[in-house]
């Protein structure tokens, strides 16, 4: 059965659609509580989602450094970011 569109592609539209809300709740969410580890989360989830766009321009490839560059970063931010909030949260 062929399919209209190919199912990894799929996966990175929706994986992009989700770090974009994603972004933005964390943007709401610091805007509203002042809270820097939404705002931190927010910003490694949107780079993320630059990555996945990467991904479905088929500039995997071109960029693989960077993207690893740049999930390596995403990543960081959210484990910073967690850490703060479960860890250092003020008593």
């Amino acid at each position: 059965m062929t399919t209209l569109i190919d199912p990894l592609v799929l996966v990175n539209i929706f994986n992009t659609i989700l770090c974009v809300i994603i972004f933005f709740i964390g943007f709401w969410g610091y805007r509203s509580s002042k809270e820097l580890a939404l705002f931190v989360i927010g910003i490694g989830f949107g780079l993320f989602g630059i990555t996945h766009v990467l991904v479905l321009f088929n500039l995997d490839q071109t960029f693989e450094i960077p993207m690893l560059i740049i999930r390596v970063f995403g990543y960081l931010l959210v484990v910073f970011a967690l850490n703060k909030m479960v860890f250092l949260r003020d008593k």
